[in-house]
């Protein structure tokens, strides 16, 4: 009999976790959109998270936020970009396909997942982002005014410095003919060797712009910002350097030391307590 209960309750476990956790999806501009909504609690707060560089909302550092986040009783919804295709799954953007998304995308689409928590019933949202989308999220964040968003948590977050990318001269020349869905093949395109890009694409991604680096848009920010720096990231290298640069009292930061870009092993577990005592404390 005891072996019988045990096992009803595993059954029931694994049912609570199922539905804890549910795939949504929206449609934002004729394209559909998916996200990971998990509500362990009945609150009207959430944290809203975005992923970096062609990344899905379902790789380990998000997945594993997630359900840390859970496992404090924490709501979150962490969204997939749809980086031009129409109901992207949860993976890797496939090399293969043309490029026709640009970084500024996403801060359209964080908006509409935005309205639709909003529509919801949730009266406070904690914008996190993680590498590129912790830049994406500093943008949306400094250009979006709603009082619903109470803070953002940059994780890793994006920094830029200008470099010389060859298809930009002639991508931004089709664009003044009025040809921005002019296809460049054969390029170098972010993380994709011998890929292929609009001239759209290409201005989205290479057009020299500052806002591109996050610690640009946070020498001006006049909202709570949370910046978690890895002491071993050696994919955004100077961002501890940058940081030092802003002087803003509406701006933290912490450094996770040991932790790298992605923050593996138990480095999350820091980040999430950090995240949660963070928006605790505004």
């Amino acid at each position: 009999m005891q072996k019988v209960m045990k096992s009803i309750c595993l059954i029931l476990l694994c049912t609570l976790t199922t539905l804890v956790a549910q795939n949504v999806q929206i449609t934002h501009e004729g394209i559909k959109l998916n996200a990971s909504y998990e509500t362990p609690s009945k609150s009207k707060s959430i944290f809203l998270i975005t992923h970096g560089t062609l990344a899905p909302n379902g790789m380990e550092i998000i997945a594993t936020m997630q359900e840390l986040l859970s496992d404090n009783e924490t709501n979150s919804l962490a969204i997939n970009l749809s980086l031009g295709v129409s109901n992207r799954s949860s993976a890797m953007y496939d090399c293969d396909t043309t490029h026709k998304h640009t970084h500024q995308d996403a801060l359209d689409e964080i908006d509409a997942w935005v309205v639709w928590l909003k529509n919801k019933g949730y009266n406070e949202i904690h914008l996190v982002g993680h590498s590129r989308g912790g830049n994406q999220t500093a943008w949306y964040y400094s250009e979006y005014a709603d009082k619903t968003i109470a803070s953002a948590t940059l994780i890793a977050p994006q920094t830029w410095e200008e470099t010389k990318y060859k298809p930009l001269k002639q991508a931004s020349a089709s664009i003044k003919k009025g040809k921005e869905q002019k296809v460049f093949k054969n390029i170098d395109f972010i993380y994709c060797e011998k890929s292929s890009a609009t001239a759209r694409a290409i201005e989205g991604y290479y057009k020299p712009n500052a806002l591109l680096d996050t610690p640009t848009i946070l020498k001006d920010n006049n909202k709570p910002v949370l910046v978690v720096i890895g002491s071993a990231d050696k994919t955004v290298k100077n961002l501890p350097k940058k940081m030092k640069k802003v002087k803003n009292e509406n701006v933290s930061s912490i450094t996770v030391d040991g932790a790298d870009h992605y923050f593996r092993d138990l480095y999350l577990e820091d980040v999430v307590e950090e995240m949660i005592g963070f928006v605790e404390e505004l």
